[in-house]
């Protein structure tokens, strides 16, 4: 099929407005679970997320980083709020975050959630 920039054009807009979103991705699934292992300059952090319509219900972290803090407060602070990074980062924003992980930046902390 030969396709026309306008087609192409039709194609990206409904990939970007429906398909790129976050309620497609996330909003209307069902429950699932989300695992990811980062590797930082502080150590190795694996996340474990469950998820429900787009909710963190619940959030473990291990690994083989040092800390002051205990994660559990970070665990906390993730739990009944979305799984969106904008709303990640809002409820890690009041936190020192090189005192539950060190040498780790938020950012890294945050990618690690996706």
């Amino acid at each position: 099929y030969d396709f026309s920039d306008n087609d192409i054009h039709k194609i990206q807009d409904i990939a970007d407005n429906k398909y790129s979103t976050w309620d497609w991705n996330f909003g209307y699934q069902a429950k699932y679970t989300f695992e990811k292992m980062i590797h930082t300059d502080g150590g190795n952090i694996e996340f474990h997320l469950a998820v429900d319509k787009g909710e963190i219900l619940d959030c473990k972290i291990f690994g083989d980083y040092f800390n002051t803090l205990e994660t559990s407060d970070i665990e906390n602070a993730l739990k009944n709020i979305l799984h969106r990074e904008d709303a990640i980062r809002d409820a890690l924003q009041k936190f020192k975050i090189d005192d539950y992980f060190k040498n780790v930046s938020l950012d890294e902390i945050v990618s690690g959630l996706f």
